[in-house]
């Protein structure tokens, strides 16, 4: 399997929604490798746990938000 370079510079910040399963997992777990700081989203507590334990343990930098990025008020108050 080829890696997928995301194309950010080292450090960078890197807001990633449904980060606690599926394709917003595996982006999460992708861009924490490639050395990005992930902001780490997801309306399950539950699946967003198991993602950032994941990124923590291979020493990625990760700060999980339990939120629906569909709702408004939702974001603002995960920023």
């Amino acid at each position: 399997m080829t890696a997928v370079n995301l194309g950010f510079s080292e450090g960078d910040v890197i807001l990633i929604s449904g980060a606690g399963s599926g394709i917003g997992r595996s982006t999460a777990l992708l861009a924490a490798a490639q050395g990005l700081q992930v902001s780490a989203w997801d309306i399950s507590e539950e699946g967003l746990t198991k993602t950032v334990e994941e990124i923590r343990h291979n020493g990625g930098t990760v700060h999980p938000v339990v939120g629906d990025v569909s709702h408004e008020q939702s974001v603002h108050s995960g920023i």
